[in-house]
């Protein structure tokens, strides 16, 4: 009988380990939510015009084969975690070019870290939606 429930156990361990780490990924979020709306909105280190500054220093359309700029417009949205490290970026708005929505998401990946939210005097997990224009 003990070998029975045991085995039961172990087949209850194996079939179920989706969906425990489906329900652990959930209680995970509902303890460290993404905030849309904190008191103070995420901001980058400096001020919004740091961050058109860093855009434009460091965004480059990428080239074709033919070494001609593949230009569009994208929107990128991101976590911008507790800590102001950037997290979690896809893309929000396609520019229907692969080529530019590689290069935005590679763009958004490396930033420096920003001035997280804050939610009740403590730094909270926000999303960020930021609009870009590879030229």
């Amino acid at each position: 009988m003990k070998h029975i429930r045991f085995t039961i156990f172990l087949f209850s361990l194996l079939v179920t380990p989706s969906a425990f780490a489906y329900q652990f990924g959930e209680i995970m979020a509902k303890m460290n939510p993404v905030h849309l709306t904190p008191d103070i909105y995420p901001s980058f280190k400096g001020g919004d015009q740091a961050l058109l500054k860093y855009i434009g220093k460091n965004l480059q359309a990428p080239l074709s084969a033919e070494g001609k700029k593949i230009k569009g417009k994208v929107a990128v949205k991101f976590i911008i975690e507790n800590d102001g490290y950037v997290r979690e970026a896809e893309i929000y708005r396609s520019s229907q070019k692969a080529e530019v929505d590689s290069t935005a998401i590679e763009f958004v990946k490396n930033m420096p870290q920003w001035r997280p939210g804050i939610e009740d005097a403590r730094p909270v997990r926000c999303l960020y939606i930021l609009p870009l224009h590879l030229k």
